[in-house]
């Protein structure tokens, strides 16, 4: 029964695209965004995709977390570094943060 995932794609904007809204309201903490859901979402979406591409929040943000559940939860990882937006010491947090993840490269901006 795939109707909640149903609910939560919408409607091709290219053919073979396919956007996914994370709604509206805030993410307050963890319990509310965990592993659980996002390996249900991403198993249930492999079965119809190729690849899934997230967009998140920066690794910086209060909303870390959120960057953090969907990166263990994912086969690689690509991060979009902002040329000049860190200092080494937000750098060196950040890969701290991700400490056994998969990270595939990065992309300088």
């Amino acid at each position: 029964n795939n109707q909640w995932l149903a609910k939560l794609v919408k409607p091709s904007i290219r053919n073979g695209i396919f956007v996914i809204s994370p709604g509206y309201g805030t993410f307050s903490d963890v319990s509310t965004f965990n592993s659980r859901v996002i390996l249900t979402m991403f198993e249930g979406l492999g079965k119809y995709v190729d690849l899934i591409i997230a967009d998140t929040p920066p690794l910086s943000s209060n909303l870390n977390f959120v960057s953090k559940v969907l990166a263990e939860n994912s086969a690689g990882n690509i991060l979009l570094i902002k040329k000049g937006a860190y200092k080494k010491k937000d750098l060196e947090a950040i890969k701290k943060n991700l400490a056994g993840i998969n990270i595939l490269g990065f992309i300088l901006k």
